[in-house]
């Protein structure tokens, strides 16, 4: 069984987020460019479904209108395919 190391309690929560991986240079000239669904959320992080999977480590800037007031950056702490073509992804914030 696995042990939950999270900080804080997580919260099912649905919520469109935009996001860009800042390793792309895409992402650097266009802004956030990517669109996920959260599956859940705290402060000091969240999960998302997406239709790529990330490496462990990737950093990641969030945009929510829902959630925050400025962007949040973060890191893929896991990512794994929950059915092919979609991965659910964990991230910590910073």
């Amino acid at each position: 069984m696995a042990v939950d190391r999270r900080r804080e309690k997580r919260h099912q929560k649905i919520v469109l987020v935009r996001y860009s991986d800042e390793r792309q240079a895409e992402a650097k000239q266009s802004g956030f460019f990517k669109f996920a669904i959260t599956t859940n959320i705290s402060d000091s992080g969240l999960a998302f479904r997406s239709l790529q999977p990330f490496d462990v480590g990737t950093p990641l800037t969030f945009l929510s209108d829902d959630m925050w007031e400025s962007s949040r950056k973060g890191d893929i702490r896991w990512c794994s395919e929950a059915v092919p073509g979609v991965y659910i992804c964990g991230v910590a914030l910073h």
